[in-house]
């Protein structure tokens, strides 16, 4: 059995992850990775992506994101994670 699916579904998220972490993670397709928002909270790349946003010290909004399943094939588009990142256009 697999780990991790090729679809966006949350039932497809990688295994290993909790609760929490599923909640900010996203399957990012190749046009997902190119849209403005996407990129500005640091996407780069398709893929399973987990994403934190936090205040620093200086009180500045920062982004960090980590692909955990590099895949250009990921596919399907479930919008209930695109609250976090993931947006279409």
């Amino acid at each position: 059995m697999a780990l991790w699916g090729t679809t966006d579904s949350t039932a497809n998220k990688p295994l290993y992850l909790t609760s929490a972490e599923k909640t900010a993670t996203a399957g990012i397709d190749t046009t997902e990775v190119g849209v403005a928002a996407n990129k500005a909270k640091g996407v780069s790349h398709a893929g399973w992506v987990h994403t934190r946003t936090y205040t620093d010290s200086a009180g500045q909004t920062r982004n960090k994101t980590e692909v955990l399943v590099a895949m250009s094939s990921i596919s399907g588009d479930d919008n209930a994670d695109d609250t976090t990142i993931g947006a279409d256009s």
